[in-house]
């Protein structure tokens, strides 16, 4: 966004800025929440199918459930698991004059904390610059919590019911099967 098109501070703006930051941050505790929820219970289910891949009517049934319960706990751990940051940003791509590309700690991390303190203080000289790296923020927290967690709870999910599903008929088969073949 150019900065010409960034207007000039107001209350409204900020409460805007602000109301969206606790939003996203909601939102993002919501899907932890749940991927916590569905690790919980695909191990639960795990352990118990376990138990029964020795039963003769449930075994087949307890195979899918395994298999569904470990690419659900995946999935969900995907949609939780944290970005491993390294590496340090160069000095020399650091001018007098630079700002801070993002708040969002993955972008700030790199630099030392002499670098980060020039580079903020940088930004917050200029109310514009200020709103674009709060709009950055926000737009980088939202991106990760549409494209990578949502992404990997709605697959986790998936799995959950497909698997529960399948495991149902593959036990209505196996029953239909053991009657019809005493």
């Amino acid at each position: 966004m150019p900065f010409h098109e960034i207007p000039d501070p107001r209350p409204q703006i900020d409460a805007l800025l602000t109301q969206t930051r606790q939003n996203l941050v909601r939102l993002t505790q919501a899907a932890d929440s749940k991927a916590h929820i569905l690790i919980v219970i695909s191990v639960f289910t795990l352990n118990i199918a376990l138990t029964q891949i020795g039963h003769e009517v449930l075994r087949y049934a307890a195979v899918v459930l395994l298999v569904q319960s470990f690419i659900t706990v995946i999935f969900a751990s995907l949609s939780i698991m944290p970005k491993l940051i390294e590496g340090d940003q160069k000095m020399e791509n650091v001018h007098d004059d630079s700002t801070l590309q993002s708040i969002f700690a993955g972008y700030f991390i790199k630099y030392d904390f002499d670098t980060f303190t020039k580079l903020i203080a940088n930004t917050l000289s200029d109310p514009k610059k200020t709103y674009l790296i709060q709009f950055r923020e926000i737009y980088d927290s939202g991106y990760i919590l549409i494209e990578k967690k949502m992404k990997y709870i709605r697959f986790a999910f998936i799995s959950l019911l497909v698997g529960i599903g399948s495991a149902i008929v593959v036990l209505g088969i196996t029953i239909l099967y053991k009657t019809l073949n005493p």
